[in-house]
């Protein structure tokens, strides 16, 4: 997309402080658009809107706390007046046993990628209806695949499907707001280190990581792990002009993995 395409449109991208959000957030900027970046961690926050200026606002929000998303709603729309895109992409992942996971851990994962989800869609609809080109993307994963079974991450893998499901009504309930979903691959980002995995005994969690994503990089037929770019540029198609008779849509961006058959069950 060229510097103006997105000129005077405003997006919101819940996760917007790393990973595939900040990846999407720095496109839309880019893009010449204005990005209210969600998310918990305040520096994380602080040091991306260092690096993209004044068109990258930062609110500080659990996604499970409606009353804080409401206040968000409030300033957006009190300075704006209307919103364009939501980009749902916030999430959590932790492997757990199914004999073992407690209700904390349910919550973990089913607030933050479907409540939360839910909750932004309820209290920014009326905004996206303000739009000449509304949208709504929320971002599931390769691991809500039925083919796809990976150990001990149930939990995450159900509420992704249940996400993806959930766009599905959404086009049928919200005639003129495009709703698509995205269903990304194995994507190199701080998730990795941030207790989806536990080191390998002897070896660091960086080099636990690095081993692993060399090791199932094995297995996509593009020849690499995925980036948050990969993922942002798609957003971006989605949500643009082009797009307008893009709705209901699940796109997978994986490199080929799910084709392959390869490492599916690792």
């Amino acid at each position: 997309m060229d510097n103006n395409h997105f000129k005077d449109h405003v997006a919101l991208v819940t996760g917007g402080a790393s990973g595939i959000g900040l990846g999407i957030a720095r496109k839309f900027v880019a893009a010449g658009a204005t990005v209210i970046a969600v998310g918990r961690n305040k520096e994380k926050l602080q040091a991306a809107g260092s690096e993209l200026g004044s068109r990258y606002i930062a609110e500080i929000c659990d996604v499970t706390d409606e009353k804080r998303i409401m206040e968000i709603s409030q300033f957006v729309r009190k300075s704006y007046g209307k919103l364009d895109v939501l980009v749902n992409n916030a999430g959590n992942a932790r492997f757990v046993s199914p004999e073992q996971f407690d209700e904390k851990t349910f919550h973990f994962h089913f607030d933050v990628i479907v409540k939360g989800s839910m909750l932004f869609v309820k209290h920014f609809t009326p905004m996206l209806r303000e739009s000449s080109n509304p949208s709504i993307i929320n971002i599931s994963s390769i691991a809500a695949g039925s083919n796809i079974i990976w150990p001990n991450h149930f939990l995450y893998s159900s509420a992704k499907l249940a996400l993806e499901k959930y766009t599905q009504h959404l086009v049928r309930d919200l005639w003129g707001v495009r709703s698509n979903v995205i269903i990304p691959g194995l994507i190199d980002t701080p998730i990795w280190e941030a207790g989806l995995i536990e080191p390998l005994e002897g070896k660091s969690l960086s080099d636990t990581v690095n081993e692993l994503l060399e090791a199932a990089k094995q297995t996509i037929p593009a020849g690499r792990i995925g980036v948050p770019d990969d993922i942002a540029e798609c957003v971006l198609f989605l949500c643009s002009d082009q797009a307008r008779y893009i709705n209901g849509a699940s796109i997978v961006i994986d490199g080929g993995m799910i084709c392959s058959g390869l490492g599916l069950g690792l």
